[in-house]
């Protein structure tokens, strides 16, 4: 229920903000291994 919470939050803007403060969110430690995969995959 919570997880699913997190993900409707509004990503980009709320995140950098976030990030200078809070450690990362699920969230975002799911969306930054999924970039690095996408990343790993195109190179």
């Amino acid at each position: 229920p919570s997880f699913t919470d997190k993900i409707s939050i509004p990503t980009i803007p709320t995140k950098e903000e976030d990030r200078q403060d809070k450690p990362p969110t699920l969230q975002e430690v799911c969306t930054r291994s999924i970039k690095t995969n996408e990343e790993q995959e195109s190179s």
